[in-house]
């Protein structure tokens, strides 16, 4: 987010947040999912637009990877040229979420 003085995250400018060392750093590592992954978490499915300007689709795709790494199941669905939120500004040919929602809910919570 854009406040006048730089470009903000959590309160702080992302140059602090990116000086290792810091306390700013400190604070987005703890916020971040990536430093909390484990064997234990719960299987995650992951929306992303890859045209997200706010937050970029990379970031699901190293989330992607490193619950790959740590073994909990995980979805990655890229929805093409799509922008931020829910609604996926631009995207084409969105995929059936609901669809993919409900297989999602169906494959890890429904008890047979």
């Amino acid at each position: 987010l854009q406040h006048g003085l730089g470009v903000h995250f959590l309160g702080t400018r992302l140059k602090e947040i990116q000086t290792e060392g810091t306390e700013e750093h400190a604070r987005a590592r703890h916020a971040s999912p990536m430093t909390h992954v484990t064997a234990d978490d719960a299987p995650i499915l992951l929306v992303h637009g890859d045209k997200d300007e706010s937050v970029p689709f990379a970031l699901s795709q190293s989330f992607q990877t490193a619950l790959n790494v740590a073994s909990v199941p995980v979805k990655l669905i890229r929805v093409v040229d799509a922008g931020h939120g829910p609604s996926f500004p631009k995207a084409v040919d969105k995929p059936d979420l609901g669809a993919a929602y409900v297989q999602w809910m169906d494959t890890y919570l429904r008890q047979n």
